[in-house]
């Protein structure tokens, strides 16, 4: 199943547990951190949370065979059971993270990442729905924002707001 055939592949990728290379007190935003042996941007702090996008696309899947509503997907599912256990079990607190992991927005994307940070080498799943039930909205190896069609493979870069205290009790090591 997706789940068990994802697993694997993450399970070759971990790295330690949580660790940031910043002194304490410091900003986070702009900076990369490394959670579970992937790394992050830090997009936005927000109050007291902080947006964060894995720098690379990784996945290489489809979003879902009969829906582009995130909610129903499979991404959705290999995001918030899969991919969350393996951050789990390199230590991170999944309580400290609110309102689960998923793609970015269209408004996320333009906002906080378009023109600011790399573009990736894949495409890309976005989280809107596209123009009809067979479509995603996902970004292009260009930086564009195109049309995929659920079924299409493509990465996908998980970004999930956690709270930044949380964070910031890393940041000695």
């Amino acid at each position: 199943n997706i789940h068990t055939i994802y697993e694997t592949i993450f399970k070759r990728k971990r790295g330690c547990a949580i660790s940031l290379f910043f002194r304490n007190g410091q900003k986070l935003m702009n900076k990369i951190i490394n959670i579970a042996g992937f790394e992050w941007y830090v997009l936005k702090e927000i109050g007291d949370k902080s947006l964060l996008l894995a720098k690379n696309s990784f996945y290489m899947g489809y979003f879902d065979d009969y829906t582009n509503v995130y909610e129903n997907s499979e991404l959705n599912i290999f995001l918030n059971e899969a991919f969350l256990k393996i951050l789990k079990g390199d230590g991170f607190d999944d309580t400290k993270i609110a309102n689960g992991i998923w793609p970015l927005t269209v408004g996320q994307y333009n906002i906080y990442v378009r023109d600011k940070i790399p573009n990736d080498n894949n495409n890309w799943f976005l989280r809107p729905p596209g123009e009809n039930e067979y479509v995603i909205l996902g970004v292009d190896t260009e930086g564009e924002v195109m049309d995929l069609r659920i079924t299409d493979s493509a990465g996908v870069r998980p970004a999930f707001m956690v709270n930044t205290a949380y964070l910031n009790e890393y940041l000695t090591q």
